[in-house]
Parts: structure tokens; sequence; C-alpha cells
């Protein structure tokens, strides 16, 4: 039997509605019969066409609406053809199921008589209506309303939804109420034919450079925001830039009047509608393209298909902060602030167009995200498991109860598995009372172990249920986040999360991904003869050696998070599992400060002894105290009078390695004849920490150091000789000893490997870290930053940090302090009483209630911070 589809699209002609002609043509392929709906309109006003396999039926269209009550009348004129049509085409033709694309959501009442016949319903979830008439309107009024009720009704008569992306995805399953196994995420990608052509310098209008836009021009589509770009850069004095906007649209006669208001006739041209070869010449002789989407709920949550057909023409972007632009995009775009909105993405703009490498890279990292993982290619798979989902379900309607909000699917824990230890996991990283917890893993897990998602951004190793992990990080890995199943008050991960977290901390990954073994040799070899090379040499032969950074696709570059987002990830489906609004936990440092940073400064020689002074007048200027590694034997000469002198300035010793050999952890009998060693200086030294030289490290053997604390293993490691990372920004347990992992570039290497004498990356990675009030952990050498070039740039890093901890309430401790809080913490319990909840234990008295909640389909965090009671404390 041959299976018939009807799809119906409400607001573009086919073929036009290029999402929908994809699916079509991908029905198609596999074997499908498809007829597809839709309005007659420009270019597309024959009722009736026969395209490459597929049957077309365009109704007659009323005029396109820009009221409210336009809106209406447009829509309920389509809705009489639809049905008629729909009737005409099945008595005709016949169909088995019915494909829906909103807008409108009004689409399931040409459904609901054929589901008496038997036909089912995919709903195909293009737009978020209540959302797109918040962003039109900016008011919940009685329409809204209507929306919500017709955006429930439209899920309560799907048998399968089909989302976008992800955040359309949490809106069925929450706002729907739609079982996870009845969603399919079909992203709207380019195809991979889609490729640049030679640019045309006549399109630039005699300028130096061109910016262009392709896409609708309606109110949200932020086509206005853009004009007043043009006028900024104009205003800046640039003359040398044309902006080409591509498309059609409500506003598009406001927006010509607009450019003839504000005089930008010779900077900005609406074209209107174009042919596709004359779209793709004009973006491919673009310098920069840009989205200037409304900042708003609803462009947030969407995914935007100009987006991937920029980078698939391998440009950067300009768009403003958005979660689902950054997921296309990520470092194919820069993100504009969206409450400076014209200044800033004004200054993206002419930043990109004066950075010409940086443009490059950002095309060439867009084109490769679209080849491996965004082309619509990957997400025909998803279609057709849709469509093999509908045809085997037995019931056309389903009945839900008015509570139900979540995905129940009862699943079996495998014999033999320690609940307990999954729970402690999540437990332990917030301190969180246990009797929130209940995590399990979901199925059988594979045999072997790979690399997999869980969620956007992350890159996980371990075993997984539901899919085959990858063998590298450079493959497509699957995304298991959507095989999570909630079932009563219990999570069911498909995968075990204290074994993939212990894997990423642990960097108990394939070896070949953190150090080969001839990478280690040339090491070794390396640090033989290092003591005799100046620096002028050595970071010639550093800077060869780690000339493949930048394409090392994990841990992510700059900074590697997803050990926190998978807790965080897991705190967010425990909400939804105990149908609770919040969950207390001990916030993760005292006083509620925001974050916490410490600077630590390894010695390596002589010069660096002497230099150690200077270091610490620099940071007790600002207020800051630090820690000094220092190498017992062989390197210089250590004296108690030294030590003393860092000590009675209230800074703190680490043992830094043995004799800065590269060789500590060359095989386990010398590093455990070395250990002895090592923690003989324990005590001589006053210290209660040790890191090893150049961060070289084999986490599974500290059980043999005597240390409360350590800092060897860096977060990520792209740039240092032991290439891996732990993946996390908060400080984790090693057996016995605490790891305060190294969360930020080391200055050598800002300096001589990238050539940076600026602390951009630095802040970039501090953001990134407070993004996850993570730790900030900075190694600055007293050897290397004896020049007047580097003392300024550390003196800039030591002010940025001071302002942070004034404006933003981090915590800026020694590594001894945060040993401390952290070993404390981690014994404190939450008790709750007829007063509510408080915190019990030894430095209680420190610590703070936080509030994990979810906002937006994200974590958030609700929690006393330290501003706050420095406000108070003042007033």
């Amino acid at each position: 039997m041959t299976k018939k589809v009807l799809i119906i699209v409400e607001n573009v002609p086919a073929p036009m509605d290029f999402r929908v002609w994809k699916e079509a043509r991908s029905l198609r392929s596999a074997g499908y019969e498809v007829v597809v709906l839709s309005p007659r309109g420009r270019g597309a006003q024959q009722a009736y066409e026969f395209i490459d396999g597929i049957h077309i039926y365009r109704h007659p269209m009323a005029r396109e609406g820009r009221s409210i009550w336009e809106y209406v009348r447009e829509y309920a004129y389509a809705l009489f053809w639809e049905v008629l049509y729909s009737w005409w085409i099945y008595l005709r033709r016949g169909f088995h199921v019915i494909q829906g694309c909103n807008p409108p959501d009004n689409i399931f009442l040409v459904v609901l008589p054929f589901k008496l016949l038997g036909v089912k319903y995919i709903f195909d979830h293009h737009d978020v209506s209540p959302e797109l008439y918040l962003s039109k309107y900016g008011k919940k009024g009685l329409l809204y309303k209507v929306l919500l009720w017709l955006e429930k009704c439209t899920f309560r008569c799907s048998d399968v939804v089909i989302s976008t992306n992800n955040s359309y995805r949490e809106i069925a399953m929450n706002r729907g109420g739609i079982r996870a196994d009845d969603i399919f995420v079909v992203r709207n990608g380019p195809s991979l034919e889609t490729k640049a052509v030679p640019p045309n310098p006549t399109l630039k209008h005699g300028k130096r450079y061109l910016v262009g836009y392709v896409g609708a021009m309606n109110s949200q589509d932020g086509l206005d925001i853009l004009v007043d770009v043009a006028l900024q850069v104009k205003n800046l004095g640039r003359r040398d830039i044309h902006f080409t906007c591509v498309g059609r649209g409500s506003e598009l006669p406001s927006l010509r009047k607009m450019i003839q208001e504000k005089q930008l006739e010779n900077m900005v041209t609406f074209t209107g509608f174009v042919p596709d070869a004359e779209l793709v010449e004009i973006l491919s002789t673009a310098d920069v393209c840009v989205n200037p989407d409304r900042p708003c709920q609803m462009n947030s949550i969407s995914t935007m298909i100009k987006i991937m057909e920029y980078m698939a023409l391998s440009k950067p972007i300009v768009q403003f902060e958005g979660k689902e632009g950054r997921f296309s995009a990520q470092d194919a775009s820069l993100y504009s602030d969206g409450a400076d909105r014209v200044v800033d993405f004004a200054e993206k703009i002419l930043w990109l167009l004066d950075h010409p490498d940086e443009r490059r890279r950002m095309g060439e990292f867009g084109r490769r995200r679209v080849e491996k993982e965004l082309a619509w290619q990957y997400s025909v798979q998803n279609l057709l498991a849709a469509y093999e989902r509908v045809f085997t379900k037995k019931s056309a309607f389903k009945k839900r109860a008015h509570s139900e909000k979540r995905v129940f699917s009862k699943r079996d824990l495998p014999s033999g598995q320690d609940e307990t230890q999954v729970n402690d996991c999540l437990a332990e990283y917030y301190r969180c009372p246990e009797s929130y917890v209940q995590l399990n893993p979901r199925g059988s897990l594979s045999e072997r172990s790979g690399y997999f998602k869980f969620g956007a951004g992350t890159t996980c190793y371990g075993r997984c249920a539901d899919h085959t992990p990858s063998d590298s990080p450079t493959e497509m890995l699957p995304d298991v986040l959507s095989n999570a199943v909630i079932d009563g008050n219990a999570v069911y991960l498909p995968f075990d999360l204290r074994e993939v977290v212990d894997n990423l901390r642990c960097e108990l990954y394939p070896e070949e991904v953190a150090s080969s073994t001839e990478a280690r040799m040339m090491a070794r070899a390396y640090y033989l003869v290092r003591p005799l090379l100046p620096v002028s040499i050595r970071k010639h032969m550093q800077r060869w050696r780690l000339r493949d950074w930048e394409h090392l696709p994990f841990p992510h570059w700059p900074v590697d998070r997803t050990v926190d987002q998978m807790f965080e990830q897991t705190m967010l489906l425990t909400l939804r599992a105990q149908s609770v609004d919040e969950i207390p936990f001990i916030w993760f440092w005292p006083e509620g400060a925001t974050s916490c940073a410490i600077m630590t400064h390894d010695v390596e020689t002589a010069l660096g002894v002497r230099s150690c002074r200077y270091l610490m007048d620099m940071e007790d200027a600002h207020g800051i105290k630090g820690s000094f590694e220092i190498i017992p034997e062989n390197r210089y000469e250590v004296t108690d009078d030294f030590l003393n002198s860092v000590r009675r300035r209230g800074f703190e010793v680490v043992v830094h390695d043995l004799n800065h050999d590269g060789q500590l952890f060359r095989d386990k009998d010398q590093f455990l004849e070395r250990a002895q060693k090592i923690n003989s200086y324990k005590q001589r030294f006053g210290a209660s920490g040790f890191r090893a030289a150049v961060l070289y490290r084999k986490q599974l053997w500290f059980d043999a150091l005597d240390f409360s604390y350590d800092m060897s293993v860096p977060n990520v490691a792209h740039l240092d000789p032991q290439r891996g990372g732990c993946c996390t920004v908060m400080p984790y347990f090693v057996g016995k000893i605490l790891e305060l992992p190294v969360t930020t570039t080391q200055d050598y290497t800002l300096f001589n490997i990238l050539n940076d004498y600026s602390i951009d990356l630095w802040k970039k990675q501090i953001d990134l870290i407070m993004e996850k009030h993570g730790l900030i952990s900075v190694i600055v050498h007293p050897d290397y930053v004896g020049g007047s070039q580097e003392r300024t740039v550390y003196e800039a890093l030591l002010a940025h940090l001071a302002d942070l901890r004034s404006e933003k309430g981090i915590w800026i401790a020694t590594p001894g302090e945060v040993d401390r809080w952290w070993r404390e913490r981690a014994e404190m319990k939450l008790v709750e009483d007829d007063s509510g909840w408080h915190i019990e234990g030894p430095g209680s008295e420190r610590a703070r209630i936080a509030y994990a909640n979810q906002k937006d389909g994200r974590i958030s965090y609700t929690h006393p911070s330290a501003l706050a009671e420095l406000s108070r404390s003042s007033g």
C-alpha cells in the first residue's frame, strides 16, 4: 500500500516555503505519495501544479493582514478554502496523514472530521503563535488567551509533533502535554549544495564592504533596527559600507520610506524578492551577514533558517543574543547586547569588517558546522521517523488528564545498578536534600564507551542507552537529551551520570584525545634540553608543536563546561519530576559570592624567586592574595627566609613538583618514589597544596600524594603539552584530594604561543566561568612578567578582578581558603524544620541557601548575592 500524505501550509505558497518543500521532497524520495495544499501568491498563481513528483493545490487567499482583525479575517478565509480543498483531495486522491504547518494554529479544525475516518495528524510546529503575538503587539489580552487555547487544541489533536528545535520540543512537552516519544526535532537546515559563488564587486555599490540580510520583513524581524544601525555606522564616519536587504513582508514599504527619511539611500538597499541565483550572488559578495531579529522570547527560542544559509555560504554573522540563534551559529557569529542594541550591533559589524582573519575563521567554522551537523540531510532521518511513528500508532485521539505535564514511561533499572551512587553525584554537586533526587540509568547501556551529547554545548564520554556512541569527538555525536524519561518522581537518564562525570573530570576518555605516546616522547626529549633553551627559541618550538590546537573539537575551547551543564540539565529534569517550583541547595561559595577567583604563581627559575616580592606588591595594591608554587629541588635555592617572606605577607606556599623535569608521571614506580620525597617537603614548606610541573598529571595516581588539594588539572588543555581537560569549572574530589582545576590560559601561553598582550582572552574565559558560578583559576609566572608590557597586562587583569569583586560580588581567595571552604561545604547539610530550611555543619555561618528553579526552559538560581549583603551591611 502506498502511504499518502496531505501537507497543509497556510502562510506561503508551495514550493516557496523551503522547509515544507524539503519535507515534501524527502517524503516523496522515501516512497510516500505527497500532496501539498497552500495559498496562491506572487509567482504561484496556478491552482494546480505537478512538480518533482508532488501534487500542489493552491487555494485563493485574502490580502495579507496587518492589524489583529485583518489577521483574523485572513485566517478565517484560508480555513474555509482549506476545508473545501481537503475534502476534494480526499475524495479524489485519498490520504492517510495530514501534516499541518502553522501558523496559524487552526488547521486542527480541518483535521477533526478526518480523524473519525482514521486519518492521523502530524503537527509541524513552525512558530509559537502566542509568543509571535506578543512580539507583534506586546500585550496579553483576550486574543493571546485564544491563541493559547488554539495551541492547546492543536496539541491534543496531534498524533505526532514535529518541532523545529529543542525549545519548541520543550513547549510541546510542558505546554502541550505531548509524550517525548511522540516528538521529533526536525531542524530546518540548508542543503549541502548551497555554496558561495564568486563575489560580484558591482553589488557593493562602489563601497569597500557589503553587509547582507535575507529574510522576511515583518515587525518582529527587526529591519528598523538594522536601518538605525546603518545610520549609526554613517554617523561614525564610515562611508565605505553598503547594506543590502533581500526579502519582502508587510513592513517593506515603511522600511523604504524610512531610509529616505534618514537619508540613507546611498547606503541601504531593500531589493524585495529576487531570484535564488541573484540572492546567492548577493550573499556570496557580502563581507558580513546579519540577523537583526528583535530581541524577544519568540525570536530567542526560534530557529532562523537565514542563520544556517549564511553559514552554508561561509559568512560571519552578527545577531542579537538568543538561545537558538547561539545554538545554531555558535562561533560563527558575534552576539550583540540587546540592551544597547543599535550601538553594540554597529560596533560588532565594524569590528568584523576590520578583522578579515576573524571573518574567515568564523565563516569556515559555520560551513563546517553545516556540513557536519546542520544540513538538511541530517534532519531527514527524524522526519521519516516521525512518519514511521504516526503510522504505527493505534489511537487517533489521545486523552490526557488536565494535570499531566510530563512524560510518563515506566522503565526498569538494570539489575545490580547502584542507585545511591547516581543520586549522590547530583546531591554532592549541589548539596541539596537527597529526598529530591531520584536518578536512575534507563535501560541497558551500550557495551562500549564513546562520545555523545546531553544537550547543546556538551561532549560526554561513556556508555549510553538508545544510541551508539561515537568513537571520536570529531564525528557526528548523538544527542541523548531527548531520551531522558520522567516517571513519577524519578528521572531515568540514558547513561550513568556518575560514570560520565568521572570520565570527564578524571580525563578517562581515550588517550589519543588527551595525549598520544609519540607526543609524550617528544615532550620528554624537549624537557631534557629545555634548561639550555632561551624563551625566544622555546616559544617557536612550542608554537610548532601546538599548531593544531584550533582544530581540536574536544574539550571545548576556551572553557569546557560540559560537567556543569550536565548537572544543570539533570537538576532541570529533577525539578519537573518533583513537580516543584524550586529545590533548595547550599550555594557554591561563602557569603553568597557569585564566583571565586584564585591567583597562583609557578616559580620556575631563580629570576622568578627574585620577582615574587614585586608580584606580591602588585596584588597587595588590589587587596588580592595568591599562592606561590615552589620547586623543592635542583632549580634554585629555597631558603626558610624566602618561604617565611611569602607566608608573612598572607600569601600561600604550594609544593611545585619535585624538580620540574617533566618526568614525574613517566611510570608508576618512579612516581611513587618521587611522591615520598614530595610529601616530605609538605611540612617544611608549610604547604597543604601541590601542583605538578607543566600540568602533567595522572589523576588516578593522586592518592599517593599527601596533600589536601591539587592544582594540576586544566579545564581544557589545547595549549598545554599534555592535552585533555576535566571539562568543569568547579572544584571536585579525586579520592581524598580536592582538585582546583586551572580554568584560564597561562600567562606564558598567552604571551609566547598566542602572541596576545591583552586580557581579552582572560576576560572571555572569566565571563564563561562566571556564567556557571565557577572557579576562576589563573597561573601567572613571576619569571615571565618582568617586562613592562607583560606587567601592564597583569596589572590590567588584577584591576579587572578587583572590579568584579566590587561590582559582581566574586570571592578572591587563596587556594587554601577555597580548599577549606569546599571541604566544609561537602560536610554541611540542609535541614528543614517548622521555620523552614537551614544549614547545619562547621562553617555554616558563612553558607547561604540558594534555590534552583527553571526559567524559560533553563536552570536558574535564586540566591543572596555578596553584593546584596554588602549593601545591607553598609546601610
